[in-house]
C-alpha cells in the first residue's frame, strides 16, 4: 500500500508593500470588494465598516464623513487610478478632513474659543501630503505614487477650474487655488462640525387620563360573603371499559 501523500495547503497571497500611506485606511481587499459591488448602499456599508463607523444614518457628522470619503473613491474610479493610487488618496483625503474639522471634538458642539483651521491652511496641508506621494525622494520620506497628470486632476477634483499643464507635480500644485468641489463647499462642512446647534426647548400641553384612586384601607368592612369557600372535590374519574368486554357472571 503506498503511502499517504501529505496534503499541501495553498500558500496565502503576501499583502502588499505598504508605501507611503498607501493601505494605511483602505486595504487591497477591501478596496476590491468595494468596487466589485454595484448597489451605491452597500458599498456604503462596506466603507461604514471599514471605518468603524456604526451610526450612518441617524449620526449627521459619520455620514458626512462617509459620504465625502465615499465620493473620493467614485472620482478615482472615473478616472482609472490603479488601487495603489486610490487606497493612498483616500487616506490623503481623510487626513485632510480630519486636520480641517477635527472629528475628534464634539461636532457641532465646538467651544468659540478652539482654533479653527481655514481653508488656506487646509489646502497646505493638502500640498504637503500630495508632494510627499509624487515626488521620488526616499531620503525626505517621499515617494513617486503619483504623476504629473494625476496631481493635474486630482488638484482640479478639489480646487479651483482647469489647471494649465505644468512640467512638475509641484508647479501644479502650487499654482492653484482651493476653490472648487469640496473646497467650495468648505463653510458649509466648517459650519455643521465647528458652529454650536441651538438648542430649541418645545412646550406641549398633554391630557393623560388617570385612573381613579382606591378608597382608603381605613374605610375597608369585612363582609362574610366574599370569604372565599373551599373548592368542591373533583368529580370520580370513571375508567373506560374496553370494548368487547363482558361482566363475568
Amino acid at each position: 500500500m503506498a503511502d499517504a501523500v501529505p496534503s499541501q495547503s495553498t500558500p496565502a497571497a503576501p499583502a502588499p508593500t505598504k508605501v507611503g500611506m498607501m493601505w494605511s485606511d483602505l486595504s487591497a481587499a477591501k478596496l476590491e470588494e468595494i468596487r466589485a459591488e454595484p448597489a451605491a448602499g452597500e458599498k456604503i456599508r462596506l466603507l461604514c465598516e471599514t471605518l468603524a463607523v456604526k451610526h450612518y444614518a441617524d449620526n449627521t457628522w459619520s455620514g458626512i464623513l462617509v459620504d465625502f470619503l465615499y465620493y473620493n473613491i467614485l472620482f478615482c474610479e472615473e478616472k482609472g487610478l490603479t488601487p495603489e493610487k486610490t487606497s493612498a488618496f483616500f487616506t490623503i483625503m481623510k487626513r485632510v478632513f480630519e486636520f480641517t474639522f477635527r472629528p475628534e471634538l464634539e461636532p457641532g458642539n465646538v467651544d468659540d474659543d478652539v482654533e479653527r483651521v481655514g481653508v488656506d491652511a487646509s489646502f497646505a496641508f493638502f500640498k504637503e501630503q500630495m508632494l510627499r506621494h509624487s515626488v521620488e525622494a526616499p531620503a525626505e520620506g517621499s515617494v513617486g505614487l503619483f504623476t504629473v497628470a494625476d496631481v493635474e486632476f486630482i488638484a482640479e477634483f478639489i480646487s479651483t477650474t482647469r489647471v494649465r499643464r505644468r512640467r512638475s507635480s509641484c508647479s501644479v500644485l502650487w499654482n492653484v487655488a482651493p476653490r472648487r468641489r469640496f473646497y467650495r463647499h468648505f463653510k458649509a462642512y466648517s459650519y455643521c462640525f465647528y458652529n454650536k446647534q441651538p438648542d430649541e426647548n418645545v412646550e406641549r400641553t398633554l391630557v393623560v387620563e388617570t385612573p381613579l384612586p382606591p378608597p382608603p384601607l381605613a374605610e375597608a368592612t369585612t363582609d362574610a360573603t366574599n370569604e372565599l369557600a373551599e373548592p368542591p372535590a373533583p368529580a370520580p374519574v370513571r375508567a373506560p371499559v374496553a370494548e368487547g368486554l363482558v361482566d363475568a357472571e
